[in-house]
């Protein structure tokens, strides 16, 4: 398992210049691995880091260090989950 890191490309605020590091045991180099790896990237800021206020798609940039220059970016997606809250009536 390694970290690598990533960093939200731009906000409706303006440049986003935090990283966030994510364990994982997907590979940032094999091309095959990207898109899961972008995936685990955007659940982990939606869930970690006020994710849900962010205004989605959002652009990813993924680096194996903060010092080191991105290995790819991504534009991820939201999907909306239905909620189907229910009240038992008298």
């Amino acid at each position: 398992m390694q970290t690598i890191c990533y960093r939200i490309v731009d906000t409706d605020f303006g440049p986003h210049t935090s990283f966030y590091d994510l364990a994982t045991d997907l590979d940032p180099d094999d091309e095959l691995d990207q898109e899961l790896l972008a995936s685990d990237c955007a659940e982990d800021y939606h869930d970690f880091h006020d994710g849900r206020e962010s205004t989605w798609p959002l652009v990813l940039a993924i680096h194996k260090a903060p010092d080191e220059p991105e290995v790819f970016v991504a534009s991820v997606d939201r999907e909306t989950v239905p909620h189907f809250p229910a009240q038992i009536e008298d």
